[in-house]
């Protein structure tokens, strides 16, 4: 089963928010609700894909309370009820995940030409995603 502990730079939903990103309401109410955590353990292992929700008499012993647990399974039962729903990539999406990498590598205070070598980007890509995390407020 794959590692469900998020890594320390993935974005949260209002940070995606405040970069610019479009976040699905879905992923914004469970952040609201159960926290980031909630979100990057739901994407992690579902991002991208259809899943099923099942019913309440079989949620408590179904694979995707295995996987998610208890509180996330009751939520989106409670939310979206029984059925196919699918989950989108949020945090995990190539932007969030591009732009989780650049704030990290900037926090570091790497050389932009050094983080664009390790991430296989133009220098300017760098210096543009700079901008944006210090518009966010996030350098």
């Amino acid at each position: 089963m794959p590692d469900t502990h998020a890594p320390l730079n993935l974005l949260t939903c209002d940070e995606m928010i405040d970069l610019g990103m479009t976040v699905p309401e879905i992923l914004e109410e469970l952040e609201d609700s159960l926290g980031p955590d909630a979100v990057w353990k739901l994407t992690g292992l579902f991002g991208g894909t259809e899943t099923n929700i099942p019913h309440q008499h079989s949620l408590a012993r179904s694979i995707l309370t295995e996987q998610l647990g208890d509180q996330i399974s009751y939520w989106l039962f409670m939310t979206y009820g029984p059925g196919r729903i699918q989950i989108p990539l949020g945090p995990h999406s190539s932007r969030a995940l591009k732009m989780a990498a650049f704030r990290a590598a900037l926090l570091t205070r790497q050389p932009h030409r050094k983080i664009s070598r390790s991430l296989g980007c133009h220098v300017r890509t760098v210096e543009r995603a700079k901008r944006e995390l210090v518009t966010a407020g996030f350098l």
